[in-house]
């Protein structure tokens, strides 16, 4: 008995629910336009474009929340709100069976930036001498996004991982720790993991520009371009994904139908450079994950990448998998979905956790749009059009500033697909 996924909830920038994301990024659609969140004129950036969450309205999304407690919910805790309730639903898991032995249920989404551009309100109300609202400050606070959602979403405990980009995947990392402990009391059986963001501001552009972190093209179709030639950036984005794992025990027991299972897991830190990925680290991480899933490089059948479209990462990132798998590294397929929702940060990894136990369910894997060969990067990273691949383990990346590196491996369960 190991763990499993039993639902998956979603809010990116090509659509707001797990179906209507998947079908975009099966369909190849670019989520990257022009920012409309805030002027960046009028803060002399030269970034104008991102990957935005369209058409959201909190009133509509969330409509289970009362009206007094969304004021206090920022848009990344509103964005998890719906990405976990919609996780309930497909796990049945909106109303939570009872039994006689209790069982404790433990949220783990993250964030990588919180309320972030809450600092930058409270920043200009200090120096103007104004006043700083309840709702700026709570909303604000990292722990905002699990504790503004607690009144509608049942657990018992809840830790917001914070890892920077690899958080969404991190988060799941974490809850094995959790999931297959045998020492605890009450032990757990269910565990809400993925990550939650919605950090585009004036700070967040410009810091990351100052780092020469981001795309500065100017054309929103083309930017965002993993392991692509001529590749200058990623494209910042928002947005929240929610898987909910269980153990296999308690999932069979309640008639629960899996749609994957987790089978490797690794997350390693070292030091190293805050910005710069450790290609040694990356590898270790990737082959701690194969030896926990108690496989061989070659039983992975593909990769969702980190693919970030920044120069040093995808190359990084590529030349790990060589290392890892061999002359097998350019027979596996490996997509990029930031190619379409640019960089959701703390729930990159999350949105990676979706596409990899999509593709197993459905056999499809979502393409690498953008993509122009480089002699460095030439490996299958499945460009511009989906393919039927039909994979039957699929290995996870996310990597996160401060050499935080995660590799998660799914299975498909049991052969079943949709």
């Amino acid at each position: 008995m190991g763990i499993v996924v039993t639902g998956i909830g979603a809010v990116t920038p090509v659509g707001i629910g797990r179906e209507a994301t998947w079908d975009s990024l099966t369909e190849g659609r670019n989520g990257v336009d022009k920012i409309t969140l805030f002027d960046p004129k009028a803060y002399g950036l030269q970034v104008e474009i991102d990957a935005e969450v369209k058409d959201w309205d909190p009133k509509i999304h969330t409509n289970w929340v009362h009206a007094k407690d969304l004021r206090y919910q920022h848009r990344s805790a509103q964005f998890a709100g719906y990405a976990t309730y919609e996780a309930r639903k497909q796990a049945g898991l909106v109303r939570f069976p009872k039994s006689k032995k209790p069982y404790d249920v433990v949220n783990l989404v993250g964030t990588g930036g919180g309320g972030s551009d809450r600092y930058e309100e409270m920043t200009r109300a200090v120096d103007s001498r104004k006043s700083i609202l309840p709702s700026q400050l709570i909303q604000s606070i990292y722990n905002s996004v699990l504790s503004s959602i607690a009144k509608t979403t049942e657990h018992d405990q809840a830790f917001p991982i914070s890892t920077a980009c690899a958080t969404g995947a991190d988060s799941a990392a974490v809850a094995t720790r959790f999931l297959l402990s045998t020492n605890d009391v009450v032990p757990c059986e269910v565990s809400y993991v993925g990550g939650t963001e919605a950090a585009i501001s004036a700070t967040s552009i410009k810091s990351f520009d100052g780092i020469r972190a981001l795309s500065t093209r100017s054309d929103p179709e083309t930017a965002s371009r993993p392991f692509s030639l001529g590749r200058d950036g990623f494209v910042m984005g928002e947005g929240a994904v929610v898987a909910i794992l269980e153990s296999e025990r308690f999932a069979r027991k309640r008639g629960a139908k899996p749609l994957a299972r987790m089978i490797g897991w690794s997350s390693i830190c070292r030091p190293g450079d805050p910005t710069r990925p450790s290609l040694d680290d990356i590898v270790e991480t990737m082959n701690r994950s194969i030896r926990q899933a108690n496989i061989s490089a070659k039983d992975i059948d593909l990769i969702i990448a980190h693919g970030t479209s920044t120069p040093i990462n995808d190359l990084a990132e590529t030349n790990a998998i060589k290392r890892v798998f061999g002359e097998c590294a350019y027979k596996i397929p490996i997509t990029a979905p930031k190619s379409m929702v640019g960089h959701m940060m703390g729930a990159g990894g999350a949105l990676n956790i979706l596409v990899a136990v999509q593709s197993l369910v459905t056999g499809i894997v979502p393409p690498t749009i953008n993509y122009i060969p480089d002699p460095e990067c030439d490996l299958d990273y499945v460009p511009k059009f989906a393919r039927r691949v039909e994979p039957r383990r699929v290995m996870v990346d996310a990597f996160g500033f401060g050499n935080q590196n995660c590799c998660l491996i799914f299975e498909l369960f049991e052969d079943w697909r949709i």
